[in-house]
């Protein structure tokens, strides 16, 4: 089982309509903080409390590109880091490689595309009825 979640820690940021806002306009947004975690077969892949809206910027904007076939590799790079702290990566045959520096488990998660559309859709879900304007 796969799953992505995020918990706001109790705060809830501001809304306003980030998803369409510039780079630059969201990074005014930093302070907000949540808990987001990635578990795969009962097993913490990530958990790290992360800047919430800058996350979201980047996940709606991969979804946009992900919804119109262009299948290119997600990447959370955050300012507070030099390294990417979350990737997802196509691979053959419709699955996804998820994978972190600070994964918390041996080996990277191989997931069907299906599943982590499933699970991304329903993450950004969350996020926009709590978040966005």
């Amino acid at each position: 089982m796969f799953t992505i979640d995020i918990d706001f820690l109790g705060q809830q940021p501001p809304r306003a309509p980030y998803s369409r806002m510039s780079l630059d306009e969201m990074y005014g947004y930093l302070i907000w903080e949540a808990c987001l975690t990635v578990t795969y077969n009962n097993q913490i892949l990530f958990s790290e409390e992360v800047a919430i809206i800058e996350f979201y910027w980047y996940l709606v904007n991969w979804y946009r590109r992900y919804l119109t076939g262009n299948a290119v590799q997600f990447v959370y790079s955050t300012v507070e880091h030099t390294e990417p702290i979350l990737v997802f990566s196509p691979q053959q045959n419709q699955y996804w490689k998820i994978d972190s520096v600070w994964k918390q488990c041996d080996k990277p998660a191989l997931i069907k595309e299906e599943i982590l559309h499933s699970e991304v859709h329903k993450l950004l879900e969350g996020i926009m009825v709590a978040i966005e304007a």
